[in-house]
């Protein structure tokens, strides 16, 4: 098989440009009003990819050090899919060579593809109707997400979840992927 030649291209982007980024995070987080909604002690994942954005180590810092002052504990976890080779340490290398390591950060870095096989085999464990899934389309925006049927009623609780539609398969595709949200 003969592949195509190709050239390697750097790509320069242009956009606004912060000159303290701790500080448009904190505002950014405060914006949320998490200081009355947080629970002390809680833990919190806080997403790092690899995706090439700019300063990803301070924004990533900057948003440890902001739950940490709310008495939160946040953990590091790559949102990366199959980079790093689809293993939890390749993702982990990535997150070291963006300079996101637990020594850098001041917070532990957890990298674990249990949990995409957990999602894809029914260890029969959990019986399909009792178990807790949440599926979260967009974690920028937040404003749509799934959730299993046994979290129905704390769904239909909470004053600011509206239900979409009714309880329906949760699966994956044929080649073991879930389908788009």
């Amino acid at each position: 098989m003969v592949l195509p030649r190709v050239v390697r291209l750097k790509q320069r982007l242009e956009g606004p440009t912060l000159r303290d980024i701790p500080a448009a995070v904190r505002e950014s987080l405060r914006s949320l009003g998490l200081q009355g909604r947080a629970k002390p002690r809680g833990t919190v994942a806080v997403t790092a990819g690899s995706r090439g954005i700019a300063n990803i180590d301070r924004i990533t810092r900057a948003v440890v050090d902001e739950l940490k002052s709310l008495a939160l504990r946040p953990v590091i976890v790559p949102a990366m899919g199959s980079h790093g080779g689809a293993t939890a340490e390749g993702q982990r290398s990535i997150l070291a060579h963006y300079g996101i390591t637990e020594a850098a950060m001041g917070c532990p870095v957890k990298s674990s593809m249990e949990v995409v096989e957990i999602g894809r085999k029914m260890n029969g464990l959990t019986p399909p109707e009792r178990a807790r899934v949440a599926r979260i389309k967009n974690t920028l925006l937040l404003t749509e997400l799934d959730a299993s049927e046994s979290m129905l009623a704390e769904v239909q609780a909470h004053e600011r979840l509206t239900q979409m539609s009714d309880p329906a398969p949760f699966g994956f595709d044929a080649t073991g992927n879930l389908p788009p949200c």
